[in-house]
């Protein structure tokens, strides 16, 4: 419960990742370091978490996050800057406009740079004449000190001696004991990324087998169709070609949700998706995938509603959120039969919000529950027979994972399903 050291710690958690190279959670730490530093109105450690954060995303390839938030420390040095973060920011500025290919404005930060390094280097200088001259006046002391403690010194002599004999025997016992403790760890690693790479090839083989048979099922599904058009288009008969038609519609529309999906874990695996969280309302995303599926829902009498309140703010990629939201709802209306209901809703808990969509449909089995998110699973038909792509749940858990948050699922056989996942809230509002 101590709000003005907790910062500091966020802080030193986010150089400490920044150290390791993960980037993701230096971020995560230097974020929620400044909405607790303004609301005490540390504004000078706010510009240096934020030029912590534009270094991570400019050291990870990332310029366009790295420009956010260099922007707004640029905006604010004048106000509560030092010149030290005046050279800084215009550092990096300079390395980010050159990576997007402005050479122009390259140039100019890094002439402003260079104009603020000078200053800090004649502030420097003037600093080490003052250390010199305090130095000087220390020599004259230790010169008036050493002949006084050079007796002492030789007495000493004997007993460090057999002190050094000591740590050196102690320092052999370190050695051996650390060598000992290093080769038990390289060899739990090694055993360790076997294992995972014994977990890899099983997923890819899974994931490969779900592609193989889902591409394929909606596109056999397609075969003959134009044969069948002709066919039906010399009979004149307008029923079958209306059913052909809406046999078309769904394959197609399966096969590109699978697409979709299929793409979107494919670069959320390879680092291509950007990570660019802001501010954002909950409740507005969850009324524009509301109303996409409002005529799904129809179709089926469902009732579908949004009761998250307006205003629920949190700080998140929504894009991600949107693709996670609208998968989830996908799936409950696919799984809940005529007459049921389907709602979005939230909770704040902490530093969070938690999301859940909820459904009346036909239950998942408990053994089945820890098996959601991950390949393992089948592809099960809807209420309706709709299909599945098998990827949408894995893909929701990645995306969650990556907006630091978490994901679960609470589902009862025969009483319906409630998905829930969480979102870092804006702390300071």
């Amino acid at each position: 419960n101590d709000s003005l050291n907790l910062p500091l710690l966020y802080q030193s958690m986010g150089e400490a990742w920044k150290l390791k190279n993960v980037a993701d959670s230096a971020a995560y730490y230097f974020q929620n370091s400044i909405p607790i530093l303004e609301l005490h109105k540390d504004y000078t450690y706010a510009l240096n978490a934020r030029l912590s954060l534009a270094q991570v995303f400019q050291t990870n390839e990332n310029p366009d996050s790295s420009l956010y938030y260099l922007q707004q420390v640029e905006a604010q040095l004048p106000q509560y800057g030092t010149v030290a973060q005046y050279e800084k920011t215009y550092a990096l500025l300079s390395k980010v406009y050159a990576k997007k290919g402005d050479f122009q404005k390259a140039l100019q930060y890094h002439q402003a740079f260079f104009a603020y390094h000078d200053s800090l280097y004649t502030e420097n200088a003037q600093q080490i004449a003052k250390a010199e001259r305090v130095r000087q006046n220390i020599d004259e002391y230790k010169t008036e000190k050493e002949a006084a403690t050079l007796k002492a010194q030789l007495l000493s002599t004997q007993n460090n001696l057999y002190l050094a004999l000591a740590l050196g025997l102690l320092s052999l016992l370190l050695v051996g004991t650390y060598l000992f403790w290093q080769l038990r760890k390289t060899k739990l690693a090694l055993e360790d990324k076997n294992q995972q790479l014994a977990d890899l090839n099983a997923t890819k083989d899974k994931f490969f087998g779900i592609i193989a048979h889902d591409i394929r099922s909606p596109i056999t599904a397609l075969d003959s169709v134009g044969e069948q058009m002709h066919y039906y288009l010399k009979k004149d008969d307008k029923a079958k070609l209306e059913r052909l038609a809406g046999r078309i519609e769904n394959t197609t529309s399966r096969l590109s949700s699978l697409l979709d999906n299929l793409l979107q874990w494919a670069l959320l695996q390879t680092g291509m998706i950007p990570y660019q969280p802001t501010q954002m309302d909950v409740q507005k995303i969850a009324q524009e995938n509301v109303d996409l599926y409002q005529e799904v829902a129809a179709l089926k009498n469902i009732k579908l509603q949004n009761q998250v309140t307006s205003n629920t703010l949190v700080f998140a990629d929504s894009r991600a959120v949107t693709t996670i939201i609208r998968n989830l709802v996908n799936n409950a209306i696919k799984f809940t039969p005529k007459g049921g209901e389907v709602s979005i809703g939230t909770e704040m808990k902490g530093d969070k919000i938690f999301i859940s969509i909820n459904d009346t449909g036909t239950g998942i089995a408990a053994d089945k529950v820890q098996q959601l998110f991950t390949l393992q699973k089948k592809s099960k038909k809807g209420t309706a027979g709709e299909k599945g792509t098998g990827l949408g749940l894995m893909l929701c858990k990645d995306l969650v994972e990556m907006n630091r948050g978490t994901i679960r699922a609470i589902s009862e056989l025969g009483k319906g399903s409630s998905f829930i996942f969480s979102l870092p809230k804006i702390s300071n509002l």
